[in-house]
Formats: C-alpha cells, structure tokens, sequence
C-alpha cells in the first residue's frame, strides 16, 4: 500500500513540474507575443511618420511646381506690360517737364496739377520697373557683403514719414555673407516698405541683425503696425495678392524668389494691431544657392 502511495506521490509531482514547464513556456510565449506586438507597433509607428513626412515633402513640391508655373506666366505678363507702358508714361513725363519750361509762372493750381502730374508718374515708373525686374532678373554678382550695410543702404533709401521712430539692433561683429548687393538692397526696400505702409498712425520701425549659428545670419524688419490677418498669412508670399490699394502684390514675391535663391528662408510671425516680423535667414557662404 505504501508502494503504491509512493507511486502516486511520484507521478503527481511529475505532473506538476510538467503542468509548472507548461506554464512557464506559456508565459515566455506570452512575453515573445507581447515583444512582437511592441515591435509591430512601433514599426507601424515608424512607417506611418515617414508617410507623412513623405506626403508633406510631395505637397510641398507639388506647390513649389504651381509656384513656379505661376511666376513664368506671370513674369512674361509682367514683361509685355511692362514695355508696353514705359513708352507712353515717358511721354508723358516729357510733356510734364516741357510744360513746366514753359510756363515761366503758372497760375497756383496750374503748377500743383503738374506737380501731381510729376509724382504720379514717376510712381507708375517704379512699378513699371517693379513688372520688369520680376520678369527679367538680373543674374547675380557674387561678392563678400556686409548685410549691415546693405540694411543701411535700404534705410537711407526709404522716405521715412516724421511719426516713424526707426530702431536699429545691428550686430557689428556679423561676418560678410556671399550673395550680391542689389538683389538685397531689393529685398530690404521692399521688407522696410512693407513695414512702414503697415504703420500709417505711426509706430516703430526695428531693424536687427544677428548670428543664428555660426553658419546663419538672420536679418529681421519688425514694425508696430496693423498686423497681418491670419487667414492671409499662407497668401502674402504669393504673386499678385495685395491687401493695399493700389500693391500690386510683386514686392513679398520678389523678396521670397530673391532669398530662397540663394538657399535661404524667410518667415513672417504677426498679430493683428500688434505687428509684424520678417526674418530673413541666409547662409554665410551661399553654398546653397550654387
């Protein structure tokens, strides 16, 4: 009886380490299964963040292509009207000038109307010569520039109105960029521009430059002006969108064409009736554009 006892003793915990082996391979299969759903998920994970980053890199090509069709369109529109106003409003700047050789001493109102006459159509050449610098630009020069001086140079240019307070922040130790002068005497003229037609009850005009990086200089144009709508933010940049009367919408255009030209980026941040910024990023080197 006891053998028997013994027997059953023994095959009982027989099953039980068999049962507990059991148990033990279901856990660590249990575990595998869990690993394996982890590394599933993060493997989804991984491939649904390079989907989007591929979709936006797609998008954002797709529009940089409609961008591009655009500006062709509209440059060979802006070349045609171009040549085919600066002939007539040279006439008649020459009559304006002949009128006034003649006339020894015209009557008050007489002399005021030409004086209209002289401003507005020297207005109407600078936007000719706007339409016909975005449709033909010049290739660039390349040489070492001291973005500093070309702010400058844009400020001096500027017909700054009395109730304008300009602030300069300019970082003397910038070192020289490599890009050409003209092209971002442009660029500034139409960033200060911007800024003081956003100001017309006054405000203040900061200008500021400064390293980004050892390889970055960021210049910016900051005004305290009526700000930027949000819903036009994603349009200022396009051709021809204007929010003034009168803009003929070719001035942000020209300044994002100028920039991301030579590898660069320009970002806007504004709040409406508190300003805005631009922020022009530029490599030192210009490796990027070439």
């Amino acid at each position: 009886m006891k053998v028997k006892d013994r027997t059953t003793e023994h095959q009982l915990i027989s099953e039980l380490v068999e049962v507990r082996q059991q148990v033990a391979e279901l856990e660590i299969s249990e575990a595998e299964h869990k690993q394996r759903e982890e590394e599933l998920r993060e493997h989804l994970e991984r491939l649904g963040t390079m989907l989007e980053r591929r979709t936006k890199e797609l998008q954002d090509a797709h529009g940089k292509l409609i961008r591009q069709e655009k500006l062709v369109v509209l440059g060979q529109l802006a070349g045609g009207v171009g040549q085919e106003l600066r002939n007539p409003l040279g006439a008649i700047k020459n009559a304006a000038c002949f009128l006034n050789m003649v006339l020894k001493e015209p009557e008050q109102e007489v002399k005021k109307t030409l004086q209209i006459l002289e401003k507005e159509v020297a207005a109407s050449q600078r936007i000719v010569n706007s339409l016909l610098e975005f449709a033909r630009p010049r290739p660039p020069v390349w040489r070492k520039v001291d973005i500093n001086h070309v702010i400058q140079e844009a400020l001096s240019r500027a017909v700054l109105p009395p109730n304008i307070q300009v602030v300069r922040q300019l970082d003397e130790a910038l070192p020289p960029i490599l890009a050409d002068p003209y092209q971002f005497i442009q660029v500034f003229d139409n960033l200060i521009l911007n800024a003081i037609q956003a100001m017309p009850e006054g405000g203040q005009l900061l200008v500021k430059s400064e390293m980004q990086s050892p390889e970055w200089v960021c210049a910016s144009i900051a005004d305290t002006g009526e700000g930027i709508a949000e819903e036009n933010i994603g349009e200022i940049f396009e051709p021809l969108f204007s929010t003034r009367a009168g803009g003929i919408g070719l001035g942000l255009t020209t300044v994002r064409t100028i920039v991301e030209g030579y590898g660069g980026t320009i970002e806007v941040a504004s709040e409406q009736v508190q300003g805005s910024t631009f922020r022009v990023n530029l490599h030192r080197d210009g490796v990027r554009a070439r």
